[in-house]
């Protein structure tokens, strides 16, 4: 049996154009996914002007890398 994504499944049984169908899969997904998300049912009930009652945790700048002694070439050799 082959296998069918949603997304061609949607475009099969609805004769849409294969863009159209994943953007509609794709759609539906998420408005799903937003509506069963407690955090953004909150966050939507405040208003979207209020800050996200979560902020996420703030990374550290990368460093640069330090050389190793051991990654040096021997005396006497040019680099």
């Amino acid at each position: 049996m082959a296998k069918i994504t949603a997304a061609r499944w949607v475009e099969l049984s609805s004769s849409v154009a294969t863009k159209e169908a994943l953007f509609k899969t794709v759609d539906f997904a998420l408005r799903d996914v937003f509506k069963r998300d407690r955090l953004w049912q909150d966050w939507r009930r405040k208003g979207s002007a209020a800050e996200p009652s979560h902020t996420p945790p703030k990374t550290p700048a990368p460093t640069t890398p330090r050389t190793s002694p051991s990654l040096l070439p021997p005396n006497g050799i040019a680099a």
